[in-house]
């Protein structure tokens, strides 16, 4: 995961973007942004989100994706291929630490 757009990177006073590369059979593990809503792009492969409240949603390239504020939500590679996705989200929490919160494994 890469950070691109954000108010380290280049003064970003209102989100942040960046770009992840999930390997075949790897996942991002369950987490929620408090502060603000989170929007997905999938550049390439296949994979599913699970999103707090809706059902496991299946995704593929070309697929764009918004997950509500506070929402838990996880990410899988379900497919035979790398899976790149783009993200970006916002408002920005007053600090870092407190915009994305890890979660453990359901």
């Amino acid at each position: 995961m890469e950070i691109l757009i954000s108010p380290k990177t280049v003064g970003a006073r209102h989100f942040i973007m960046g770009r992840a590369t999930i390997e075949e059979g790897e996942h991002i593990s369950p987490h929620i942004h408090d502060y603000g809503d989170e929007a997905l792009y999938i550049v390439s492969g296949q994979g599913v989100i699970n999103i707090e409240g809706e059902a496991s949603l299946s995704i593929q390239a070309g697929d764009a994706v918004l997950i509500p504020q506070g929402h838990m939500h996880s990410l899988s590679n379900t497919g035979n291929e790398r899976m790149f996705v783009v993200f970006a989200s916002g408002p920005l929490a007053s600090r870092p630490e407190v915009g994305h919160r890890n979660l453990p494994p359901a």
